[in-house]
């Protein structure tokens, strides 16, 4: 007899969020590539251009992920040190403040 395997909160939470990203992208697109011919005219780009404008936005989306991971793994590290006591809740702040000013 075997059990269906259950997701966490976390799981589900970490889907959900991935899918909302993956929802601004296309949405994004959808948006932009009406405006196309438009804005080619009014910005006077090349079509190559706009899609340097049209891709940006996943692309940043992309950096944010990596970075956002970055401070996760600083975060658990210093939670880690945090609970050993060996100055954890200063790297902690640390870690999380550098994330925030790179990440911005």
């Amino acid at each position: 007899m075997s059990t269906k395997p259950t997701f966490t909160r976390y799981q589900v939470f970490i889907i959900v969020l991935i899918s909302l990203l993956q929802f601004t992208v296309i949405l994004d697109f959808m948006v932009m590539a009406p405006l196309g011919a438009m804005l080619i005219r009014i910005l006077k780009i090349t079509p190559s251009q706009f899609g340097w404008v049209v891709s940006v936005y996943a692309f940043s989306a992309g950096i944010s992920g990596i970075l956002a991971a970055g401070c996760a793994v600083l975060v658990l590290t210093a939670g880690a040190a945090w609970r050993s006591n060996s100055g954890g809740q200063r790297w902690l702040v640390v870690g999380c403040a550098v994330s925030l000013i790179v990440g911005v």
